[in-house]
C-alpha cells in the first residue's frame, strides 16, 4: 500500500499542480519527498515476502529520514543535489530489492517462483525509471526517444508487478497447469516405488513443486 500509494500520490499531485500552473522548486522537493518514501516502501515489501535483517531496515529509515532533511532544506533553492541523492537511493535501495526478489525467485518453485520473478522485473523497470527520469531531470534535456524508453519501461514495470501481486485466475491456472501436470505424472510413476517413505517424500516433493510451496506433509 505504501509503495503504490506514493507512486499514485506524485502522479496525482503533479497533473494537479501543472493543471492548476502552479511551479517551484517547493512544488518539485514535496513531489521528490512522496517519491522517496518509494525505496523504502520496497525494504518493507521484501521483508514482508521474504525477510530481512534488522540491520538493513534500521538502516533505510535512516537513510530516508536523511534524504527528507536534504529535500526539505533545499526545497526553496535549487534542487539538484536532493536530485543526485535520490538518484543514490533508487540504485541502492531498488537494486537490493530487485536483487532480493531475484534470489527468492531461484529459492522457490512453481507459481510462487514465477510471481517472485515478476515483482524482481517490475523493481528493476520501476527503479530503472526513476532513474532516468532523474537523470533526464539533472541535464535539463528532453529527449523524445528517451522519453518512449521511459513509458516502455513503466508500462513494463506496471504490468510484473501486477502479475506478481494481483495476477488474474487464469494466468495463476495457465503457471500451475504444467506444474500439475508434472505431479499427475509423477504420482503414477510412484506406485512402482517400493520403499513407503520414499515414495511419500517424492510425493511430497511434487505437491511442493505443484503449489509453489517450499515444503508439503503427507
Amino acid at each position: 500500500l505504501l509503495l503504490f500509494g506514493s507512486i499514485a500520490l506524485v502522479v496525482v499531485l503533479s497533473r494537479a499542480a501543472e493543471g492548476l500552473g502552479i511551479t517551484g522548486s517547493w512544488v518539485t522537493g514535496g513531489l521528490m519527498l512522496l517519491l522517496n518514501l518509494a525505496p523504502f516502501a520496497m525494504i518493507r515489501l521484501v521483508d514482508d515476502f521474504r525477510g530481512t535483517p534488522r540491520w538493513i531496515q534500521v538502516v533505510g529509515a535512516v537513510m530516508f529520514v536523511v534524504i527528507t532533511g536534504a529535500i526539505i532544506a533545499t526545497s526553496g533553492e535549487s534542487t539538484t543535489v536532493a536530485e543526485i541523492v535520490s538518484v543514490g537511493w533508487f540504485v541502492a535501495v531498488g537494486g537490493y530489492a530487485a536483487i532480493a526478489f531475484a534470489r527468492e525467485a531461484g529459492r522457490t518453485r512453481g507459481i510462487t517462483q514465477r510471481r517472485m520473478a515478476a515483482i524482481a522485473t517490475g523493481a528493476m523497470m520501476f527503479i530503472a525509471v526513476i532513474v532516468v527520469g532523474l537523470v533526464e531531470a539533472l541535464i535539463e534535456g528532453a529527449n523524445p526517444l528517451l522519453d518512449a524508453v521511459i513509458q516502455a519501461a513503466a508500462l513494463t514495470s506496471v504490468i510484473a508487478f501486477f502479475l506478481g501481486f494481483a495476477p488474474p485466475a487464469w494466468i495463476r491456472r495457465a503457471w500451475r497447469e504444467p506444474d500439475l501436470r508434472a505431479f499427475m505424472e509423477r504420482s503414477i510413476h510412484l506406485t512402482g516405488v517400493a520403499d513407503e517413505r520414499e515414495a511419500i517424500a517424492q510425493l511430497q516433493q511434487a505437491a511442493g513443486d505443484a503449489f509453489g510451496a517450499p515444503g508439503a506433509a503427507i
